[in-house]
């Protein structure tokens, strides 16, 4: 570990202003903690110690970080493929692995590009490079996820080609980045929802019905036993549900007016409340791309500001739905700021309807609960979180899109009590 360079005010102004940046109100960041390893010359990863978190930069020449570096991406990229071994400064070591059938190509890295809590770049014309930023020590869901599903070669999902890691000299690990097949011709699944909104958004609602079909099918590769123990098929018991209820009623950003919606939900559950699995853990359009196959489902790490124990739990699938469901919404919103044409009334009904018709004929029904009545009080409260976590978010990182799950709240609110 070294201390921080001269340069280390200018670096934590620049964490602060990060998306992935943990931040505290009222409390400037302070690098307490520098690990650096040599991935080529010139070219390191750099993970920080700050608060009660680590951060993960690619530091090449000037600036404070250059992930999106198209050399640098692939640099890191051919380290990974290479199985690639480097001492960092501490006396740990950065440890690359390769499973992938072949290595990425030589064509030109670009950065995606996209607006999320990573960065992820693609290499080679034939593979995908996430530079994870929050990192923590332990076993990471996407990787653990990655391997299980490479047993499921039907499972909607880009295979795992490898990752890399920082292995400290008590044995810890800490996954800082994995390396997926590039699905060829992809379209992003947010932008594709967002054009068809644009010109056709009726026609979109078949697409969202095959998508509700996929996510039934990674359910039932996820439901599979596996390495680990923490994969396979247990009840969802009762105390979890009642757990989960507690958790949204102590939440700060749940209104009061919720609470009389979130103890119906539970009543109306009862003892009913289904299997829980290992699940995506934080599904929405932007996790989704089609390909020339149809819907791909990528990103399983989880929601980052959860800790990996929490991450890695079995849960409802109907989580995932929920999840996808509220992504409907951001859609609409989305459409309607940028100034598109007003959409029908029934449009977010529609879609919603769509999906979870393709989803409930192809899910296994052993995953839900007995009755309908049951799984739509499921439904509901796990939408509640949802919009809960939401409304915190957005008021953490993007105050301007408070109105988005205020309104989805009012919408939820007004179908249950109807």
């Amino acid at each position: 570990m070294t201390a921080a360079s001269a340069s280390t005010p200018r670096l934590e102004r620049w964490l602060a202003e990060q998306r992935w940046f943990a931040r505290t109100d009222g409390v400037e960041p302070t690098i307490a903690a520098t690990v650096r390893a040599p991935v080529k010359r010139g070219t390191s990863v750099v993970v920080l110690t700050v608060g009660d978190h680590r951060y993960q930069l690619i530091e090449s020449g000037g600036g404070p970080d250059a992930a999106n570096d198209p050399a640098v991406g692939g640099a890191l990229a051919r380290f990974v493929a290479a199985s690639g071994r480097a001492l960092a400064d501490d006396g740990s070591e950065l440890r690359g692995r390769w499973i992938g059938a072949k290595a990425p190509g030589r064509a030109a890295a670009r950065p995606l590009g996209a607006e999320q809590s990573n960065t992820s770049i693609a290499v080679g014309g034939s593979h995908v490079l996430k530079v994870l930023r929050r990192v923590s020590t332990g076993v990471h869901p996407e990787l653990e996820v990655g391997a299980h599903l490479a047993g499921s070669p039907d499972a909607p999902v880009a295979q795992l080609a490898g990752w890399y890691d920082l292995v400290g000299r008590d044995g810890s690990v800490t996954t800082l980045g994995l390396v997926h097949e590039l699905v060829p011709g992809a379209l992003d699944g947010w932008g594709l929802v967002l054009s068809a909104l644009a010109a056709d958004p009726g026609g979109v609602l078949a697409r969202l019905r095959d998508l509700g079909v996929a996510v039934a099918q990674l359910h039932g590769a996820l439901a599979l036993p596996g390495d680990g123990g923490t994969f396979g098929v247990e009840p969802l018991a009762g105390t979890a549900v009642w757990a989960l209820a507690d958790r949204v009623l102590s939440d700060p950003s749940t209104p009061p007016r919720a609470h009389g919606a979130i103890a119906h939900a539970v009543e109306g559950l009862g003892d009913d409340a289904g299997a829980a699995i290992r699940t995506h853990g934080d599904l929405h359009l932007g996790q989704t791309v089609v390909g020339p196959d149809g819907w791909v489902i990528l990103d399983f790490e989880g929601e980052p500001a959860r800790s990996l124990d929490e991450r890695r739990a079995r849960t409802s699938p109907l989580r995932d739905v929920a999840g996808m469901l509220r992504s409907f919404s951001y859609a609409a919103a989305a459409h309607e700021r940028a100034g598109g044409r007003p959409l029908s009334a029934g449009w977010e009904a529609g879609a919603r309807a769509a999906f979870l018709d393709g989803y409930l004929a192809t899910v296994d029904p052993g995953l839900l609960p007995r009755s309908m009545a049951a799984a739509r009080h499921l439904l509901t409260l796990l939408e509640l979180e949802k919009v809960v976590y939401e409304l915190a978010y957005e008021r953490a990182h993007r105050p301007d899109w408070v109105a988005i799950p205020a309104r989805g709240l009012d919408q939820l609110l007004d179908r249950t009590v109807r």
